[in-house]
């Protein structure tokens, strides 16, 4: 579309001209359209990104568990909902954060990353050792070592976009374990950070 540069996204603003006829602009979800809502709806689109997220991930476990109890229909429904659920999420965060670059998306979740390994999950873990609460330090650990090998990954593709190129090809794994993702040459034996077996690693398509 004229006036709206790759990658294609945008919204549409109607409006009256000088002469009275209803016109129209098409304006890039870069150009920061979020500016035109006031605080409440601007508070009430980010609530609701966050609601729409959660509950993609609750219906995701949701499912998994109907699977376990044979269930097969119901875990159906529910995978079903969780896709439409994600599909609201993503309408929410494109109306209230538009879109950036790839090197500003990149910086702020690095930003992001950094403070759940420095702050918030390292605040997390301290607290449940001194409670002394067995899985909450589990699943704080877990979390804290995956996300610092997801910073590092990020923070090397921030390199080769500053260099003007795309990141170099990889094969990604994920443990359904402790959740972390990391890049491997051949189908790893066991999770770098929780030592799962190899067949909680998921190869990433």
């Amino acid at each position: 579309m004229p006036g709206v540069s790759p990658p294609y996204y945008h919204w549409v603003r109607f409006f009256y001209n000088d002469v009275g006829d209803l016109d129209y602009r098409r304006e890039s979800l870069e150009s920061g359209g979020r500016r035109l809502w006031d605080k409440t709806i601007q508070d009430r689109l980010s609530e609701s990104f966050v609601r729409e997220c959660s509950a993609h991930v609750r219906y995701r476990l949701y499912a998994e568990d109907a699977e376990r109890r044979d269930l097969p229909n119901l875990a159906r429904l529910f995978r079903a909902a969780a896709e439409a659920e994600y599909y609201h999420a993503r309408n929410f965060h494109y109306v209230a954060s538009g879109l950036s670059s790839p090197e500003k998306t990149l910086a702020a979740v690095i930003n992001d990353e950094r403070y759940e390994v420095n702050e918030f999950y390292k605040t997390g873990l301290a607290e449940a050792k001194e409670k002394q609460t067995g899985l909450p330090v589990y699943a704080f650990t877990d979390a804290l070592e995956a996300e610092k090998i997801h910073a590092a990954l990020f923070e090397k593709a921030l390199v080769s976009l500053k260099r003007g190129r795309d990141i170099e090809s990889a094969d990604y794994y994920t443990c359904g374990s402790c959740g972390n993702t990391f890049s491997a040459k051949a189908h790893p034996k066991n999770c770098p950070v929780c030592g799962a077996p190899m067949d909680k690693i998921f190869k990433v398509l």
